[in-house]
């Protein structure tokens, strides 16, 4: 399966000339600390847009155009040994999970919820993106110090059908490859170099 990573060309660059380094991944995220991918190149590419507009609100500079990463992610690659968790549907199971990873160990502490992978148990994950909404309700069910209701879910949930996988340990990596990367145009389309 392709799968696609959205950054901006600094980011590529040393990724292309150093490798993924899960050191350099932000704490606090969906499926918890890892690299983050997704086979929709549209989404890849939006959020590598995204990223470029951020960083440009800081100063203009040609390392921080939009750049997208593309690997070659073999499933099969070490399954024996890795532990992966799926979510086929966006139900108060994968919510909870987001929410937990978003807020940490505090959080947890207090909903006493051990359904997280805040210290990388799981080496690949794979479900639904995340979009504003959850991380607002993330936010205040942290103040709160509550789970997420069946009720809450049924008013949020609409149309969560891009998926991201997600690598949170160095033997997940070994099951992607990378392909090639490309710079954003301004016209949303990418511009491939190997």
């Amino acid at each position: 399966m392709l799968v696609y990573h959205g950054t901006i060309k600094q980011s590529a660059d040393n990724i292309v000339k150093n490798g993924i380094l899960l050191s350099k991944s932000k704490e606090k995220l969906d499926f918890g600390k890892g690299f983050y991918t997704t086979p929709d190149v549209n989404f890849a590419i939006s959020t590598a847009f995204g990223k470029n507009i951020k960083a440009k609100e800081q100063r203009y500079e040609e390392r921080f155009k939009g750049a997208i990463l593309e690997f070659e992610f073999d499933e099969n690659l070490g399954s024996d040994d890795l532990k992966k968790l799926l979510f086929k549907s966006t139900d108060i199971e994968w919510a909870q999970f987001i929410i937990n990873n978003r807020n940490g160990h505090p959080y947890i502490d207090i909903i006493r919820d051990s359904f997280h992978n805040i210290n990388a148990t799981y080496d690949i994950i794979v479900g639904s993106i995340a979009d504003g909404v959850i991380v607002s309700l993330t936010e205040q069910l942290n103040i709160l110090g509550d789970k997420i209701t069946e009720d809450e879910l049924k008013d949020i949930i609409y149309n969560y059908n891009t998926l991201q996988v997600s690598f949170h340990t160095q033997k997940s990596l070994d099951c992607i490859r990378f392909i090639r990367c490309g710079i954003i145009n301004s016209k949303k389309g990418v511009d491939w170099y190997e």
